[in-house]
């Protein structure tokens, strides 16, 4: 009874190790590792739910911005875990070709979850757009795959 007492005490505090059953260092060594354990598969999950978010991006119409012709992007998810709400960032790519000069950096990084491009848009010249979203854990940026492409013709 004595031991269940001192177990009972133990557990009611959860910190510390009881004594006589466990040597208080290897105790909390066991319990950091437990911690790291559980850590490193919520962010195992995490990741793993961003990688598989799916998004359909689409140019809504081509509209005026300051009176310059712009043209309007909205995305959306359409399959994952995770919603437009959860995520920090949006990273938007253009180019001129369907399937390729897009670029290692991003064209715009917004927190929206729309875009209105007026920069440097061409009459008769075809843009296409493509997204990202990032969540960034424990410091680390996670993003997802990539968006369908929209496109729009300026006129």
């Amino acid at each position: 009874t004595e031991d269940m007492t001192l177990f009972a005490k133990w557990k009611e505090k959860s910190n510390p190790a009881p004594s006589g059953y466990v040597d208080p260092e290897v105790y909390q060594k066991i319990m950091a590792e437990i911690a790291d354990k559980q850590h490193t598969e919520e962010v195992a999950e995490i990741k793993d739910a961003v990688d598989n978010t799916i998004f359909n991006a689409v140019s809504t119409k081509q509209t005026k911005l300051h009176g310059k012709k712009a043209v309007k992007i909205t995305w959306s998810v359409i399959g994952g875990k995770y919603d437009l709400k959860d995520f920090e960032g949006f990273d938007i790519y253009r180019s001129t070709k369907k399937s390729s000069g897009y670029g290692t950096k991003p064209f715009f990084t917004t927190t929206k979850w729309s875009y209105l491009n007026n920069k440097d848009l061409k009459v008769g010249q075809t843009y296409y757009y493509k997204v990202r979203a990032w969540k960034t854990i424990d410091g680390e940026k996670y993003y997802t795959g990539w968006s369908t492409k929209a496109h729009r013709t300026v006129k």
